[in-house]
């Protein structure tokens, strides 16, 4: 369930959402003028992480992997918000999906470990 601050972005698409976080640009014109504009979502996606703002890391992080497709790390990071919400079939369901496009990816291979055997454990 999101809490109130969370709740001025529901029904706001990506897009839109990206524009008000790039002061009114698009992802293409943030891209002109930003050399590594999928570094810096995954960069301020992570540091939302750490603060314990999942739901609105999942802006950051999906913006990183629409920029850069083959950005794993922004994916791995997007299980671990999934978790945070307490969402762990679709943290299972996104460490699949990494390890279905790099099935060697050892940090996908590590959380979908962890998620299985607690999810076991607790028996959901």
């Amino acid at each position: 369930m999101a809490n109130k601050d969370n709740r001025h972005t529901l029904g706001i698409s990506l897009e839109e959402l990206l524009k008000q976080k790039t002061a009114g640009t698009s992802i293409a014109q943030h891209q002109e003028t930003d050399p590594d504009p999928a570094c810096n979502f995954f960069k301020e996606g992570v540091r939302l992480l750490k603060a314990k703002h999942p739901f609105e890391a999942l802006t950051y992080l999906f913006a990183a992997k629409a920029i850069d497709s083959s950005d794993q790390k922004a994916a791995n990071n997007i299980v671990v918000a999934f978790w945070q919400l307490d969402c762990p079939q679709l943290a299972i369901k996104t460490a699949r999906e990494i390890l279905t496009i790099d099935p060697q990816n050892a940090r996908a291979q590590n959380h979908l470990e962890l998620l299985t055997s607690v999810l076991e454990e607790s028996g959901k």
